[in-house]
């Protein structure tokens, strides 16, 4: 793949479980030529922290980033600061896959 242009994460609370403790994650990565787009689960709100901290927010981001999704709006994280590999390995561990 070229140089990504763009790497995102997009959070959301999947309520199609019927709890405010899963999540879905949905990794973008666009260059110049395509994009891809990858679903994770992400199941309990330490898992989410945990993740949201390994791709280096501080605990206040975290913190805004928790209570924007448990209020059931998305939230669009620009991941360009982060190896791909790493982001990806960390949402691959977290979502149990």
């Amino acid at each position: 793949m070229a140089k990504p242009l763009a790497v995102t994460l997009r959070i959301a609370l999947d309520m199609s479980h019927g709890s405010r403790e899963a999540y879905r994650v949905l990794y973008t990565i666009r260059d110049e030529e395509k994009g891809e787009a990858t679903p994770y689960p992400i199941h309990g709100q330490e898992a989410l922290r945990a993740v949201l901290d390994q791709c280096a927010l501080s605990p206040q981001d975290i913190d805004l980033v928790l209570t924007r999704v448990q209020s059931e709006i998305s939230y669009v994280l620009d991941l360009g600061h982060m190896d791909t590999t790493t982001a990806e390995r960390v949402l691959l561990s977290a979502s149990g896959w």
